[in-house]
């Protein structure tokens, strides 16, 4: 299926602006805007900086970070869970779940992270990383540019089961899908939009 660049923009305008998927789940937390005032002050130029050459070439990874945000603070929080490898003993990470199927570019995230240990190292979570890729991708697709707040933790668990239970599937029904959304705080209408970004290649 072949979904229109300004769809895209309408759902990833629709989900960004909310507040709620950006902070549920940080366990206690303290978020803030100035986070990385200090400890890494070159943050969001160095992310937006690596992201630009990929959205060059594939217009659509703006809506690939976007999902990969949605997928990871669906589960447990906007942990980076989602990033965490085959436990090769269970086998039983977010990644393996067949709900996150069609997930791109985590590698991305690993090379954004790699290139900010080297400037700023031990300070900023992959977890701020997926967020502030989102928000890239919103303002480069047309959006506007919305401030996040920033200072989550990495998770060291992630749970195929918690995936399954959590994101939607491909049979979800109309009742399930609406109730699934509803309780992350979310309209049909942001619901509806985010489930677009699936369709995405």
């Amino acid at each position: 299926m072949e979904i229109s660049l300004p769809f895209v923009l309408l759902a990833t305008v629709a989900i960004m602006a909310m507040p709620l998927p950006l902070s549920f789940g940080v366990k206690g937390n303290q978020l803030s805007y100035n986070y990385y005032k200090y400890s890494c002050p070159n943050l969001e130029s160095l992310v937006e900086k690596e992201l630009m050459s990929l959205f060059l070439t594939d217009i659509t990874a703006t809506s690939s970070f976007l999902r990969l945000m949605f997928h990871d603070c669906q589960v447990q929080g906007c942990d980076a869970s989602i990033l965490l490898n085959t436990n090769y003993i269970t086998r039983n990470t977010e990644i393996t779940s067949s709900r996150n199927f069609g997930i791109r570019h985590r590698e991305t995230i690993d090379n954004i992270k790699s290139v900010l240990e080297e400037e700023c190292p031990g300070q900023v979570s992959c977890a701020d990383i997926i967020v502030l890729a989102a928000k890239v991708s919103v303002a480069f697709s047309g959006g506007p540019s919305i401030e996040v707040p920033l200072g989550r933790k990495d998770s060291t668990t992630s749970s195929s089961k918690q995936a399954d239970a959590k994101l939607p599937s491909p049979t979800i029904s109309v009742d399930e899908f609406i109730s699934m959304f509803n309780s992350k705080g979310m309209s049909i209408q942001e619901a509806v939009s985010i489930l677009g970004n699936a369709f995405q290649p």
